[in-house]
């Protein structure tokens, strides 16, 4: 048997980091990064939908007054024009919003008839718009090297 002291600098003489390997995400809880993961991508990479409803010019969202709505922004299918005074275009939620819209009211709180619609309830404070890059941003250190991985770090590393 060695002494602490013997003990402690034969611990401090090896190097924690002396190799690296791949290794598949779901097999990396407990082990050490090697190197920094670094985001390859913006998330989400532009300002998006948080709700289903229309995509407005907060100005625009004035309780009572009617927005011709222009057209729709599915999922994956943005909306190709602007949207301008007195327009609304429908998105859904994960809807990228279209230029000119800088507020989201829910469907809930409006009427539709044909292509028009109605605000019926006050604005709500929050815009409904997830902003870009909210999440992270593209070349952004998400976990430094030497961090030791535990289950809430997966996802970030799948991603």
């Amino acid at each position: 048997m060695i002494d602490r002291e013997d003990a402690l600098r034969l611990i401090q003489s090896v190097d924690p980091l002396s190799g690296s390997e791949n290794v598949p995400v779901q097999s990396c809880v407990g082990r050490i990064l090697f190197s920094p993961v670094i985001a390859g991508l913006t998330l989400p990479p532009a300002n998006m939908s948080a709700m289903d409803g229309d995509a407005v010019r907060r100005a625009d969202a004035v309780q009572g007054k009617s927005l011709k709505v222009i057209g729709e922004a599915a999922a994956g299918h943005p909306f190709r024009g602007a949207v301008s005074e007195n327009e609304c275009v429908r998105v859904f939620t994960g809807s990228v919003i279209p230029d000119g819209a800088d507020q989201v009211i829910i469907q809930e709180n409006v009427d539709r008839t044909g292509e028009d619609i109605r605000l019926v309830e006050p604005i709500s404070a929050s815009a409904h718009i997830r902003k870009a890059g909210i999440d992270f941003s593209e070349g952004q250190t998400l976990l430094k090297a030497g961090a030791t991985l535990r289950p809430r770090h997966l996802s970030i590393c799948a991603a």
